[in-house]
């Protein structure tokens, strides 16, 4: 009986060698064997989800792999980014990183069950965005100043438009009213579509979003905008003022897009991803695509983002704790 209860031991012993020597192998080398999921925490048509599925197409092609795009939408991000945060971490799941889902919402929702550093691998950053003030063209006013004039006149009777608390939008336009000592009130809905929308139909009468969101509605009068925010003036609105040339110097809110894994995904993995993705964003159609949506190519490492995600944790929890916005 002994001699039956030593030889099972060794059996399940040698089973765990091998185990063990099957995992060591490279993940990278079969990876992918079947189709990839990115959670896009936001709606469809929203700025995250246009650009992830611009890189998703593209890593289909490198990968051999169908890459399939989910949103979730719902509080600031928070939602989708628990879901990612939650799945296996084999590369078969990933996440649609932003500015908001991974800094900001985590020191402003004091519900959310993830850190948006700790919890995930950095593949890749993709690209900045850049954004524009735009307000109802109802509201009447045509610079930034004179916005800011009207608004001290009428203390918390004006509204903005956002996704929520921690999102983005929320803190642009805090940031702009302490800045500009200002206040307007916050009205949220549910995805970037629909607080876009909730502009153009004087529901609120201003928003801070992203150009590849509002162009199309500048440009034939149902949106005014009166500042981008950038250094620079914006190619797809020449005529918009930065804010620095409005008069607020030292606004500064650039926002990106990238791409995450679950903790623990391994490091071939991650490689094989990055390496797509930064193949992705040397393809001059993708590269036009984007500068004529608004948007700034990065790429590079896994280890650049990584630096960019700490530095951004460390700036916006700094904020929140000044504008006292936690909730």
């Amino acid at each position: 009986m002994i001699g039956l209860r030593n030889a099972f031991a060794a059996a399940i012993t040698a089973s765990c060698i091998a185990f063990g020597a099957a995992s060591a192998a490279p993940p990278g080398d079969a990876y992918p064997s079947r189709p990839i999921r990115i959670m896009v925490p936001d709606g469809a048509g929203g700025s995250i989800d246009l650009v992830t599925r611009e890189i998703a197409a593209r890593l289909q092609t490198e990968l051999g792999q169908p890459v399939i795009i989910e949103n979730r939408a719902g509080a600031g991000g928070a939602i989708g980014a628990e879901i990612a945060r939650a799945a296996a971490p084999d590369g078969y799941y990933l996440l649609a990183s932003s500015s908001a889902t991974n800094t900001i919402v985590p020191h402003v929702q004091s519900t959310a069950r993830y850190d948006g550093v700790r919890d995930f691998e950095p593949i890749a950053n993709i690209a900045w965005t850049t954004k524009v003030f735009v307000v109802n063209p109802a509201l009447p006013v045509h610079t930034l100043r004179e916005f800011i004039d009207y608004a001290k006149a009428r203390p918390g009777v004006l509204n903005y438009a956002s996704t929520g608390a921690g999102s983005s939008a929320q803190l642009d336009n805090e940031m702009f009213c302490a800045l500009a000592g200002v206040r307007v009130a916050e009205i949220p809905y549910r995805t970037i579509g629909e607080q876009t929308a909730a502009v153009m139909a004087n529901h609120v009468q201003v928003n801070i979003n992203s150009i590849t969101q509002t162009l199309g509605a500048v440009r034939d009068g149902r949106l005014r905008a009166l500042a981008v925010i950038s250094l620079q003036r914006s190619p797809l609105m020449p005529d918009v003022p930065t804010m620095a040339e409005a008069g607020l110097p030292s606004y500064d809110f650039r926002t990106w897009t990238g791409l995450s894994a679950p903790l623990h995904t391994p490091a071939p993995v991650i490689a094989k991803l990055n390496a797509a993705v930064n193949k992705a964003l040397e393809d001059p159609v993708l590269l036009d695509w984007l500068r004529e949506r608004g948007f700034e190519p990065i790429g590079g490492s896994a280890e650049s983002f990584r630096a960019t995600l700490v530095s951004d944790d460390t700036r916006w929890k700094r904020e929140v704790e000044r504008l006292g916005i936690r909730e």
